[in-house]
């Protein structure tokens, strides 16, 4: 089994963080990424998503006063990272 760290910063100062399996790993990291960038404030073209093959980044770049990054560090496959992508499409569009 292997294991993932999500961490959500505000300001650059550490806000929550989890450590969650291989299992449901990209299930968590999108519904932190929905809570801590909700849709209903940012719009999608305010966000960055970064990724490689040690990290995935999801960023708000509204320019608001407590700006959020959601990090997760692993290891991640080219499969992964599309998914994560999907999911985080799909918070916008439901």
């Amino acid at each position: 089994m292997s294991l993932y760290q999500i961490i959500a910063f505000e300001n650059h100062e550490v806000y929550d963080s989890q450590i969650v399996s291989n299992y449901n790993a990209l299930e968590k990291y999108v519904k932190m990424c929905e809570k801590y960038v909700p849709p209903e404030f940012i719009i999608e073209s305010e966000t960055q998503f970064e990724f490689d093959t040690m990290y995935v980044k999801y960023t708000d770049k509204s320019g608001d006063d407590k700006p959020m990054m959601i990090l997760m560090f692993g290891s991640f496959s080219i499969d992964m990272i599309n998914d994560i992508k999907i999911g985080l499409k799909k918070i916008y569009n439901k």
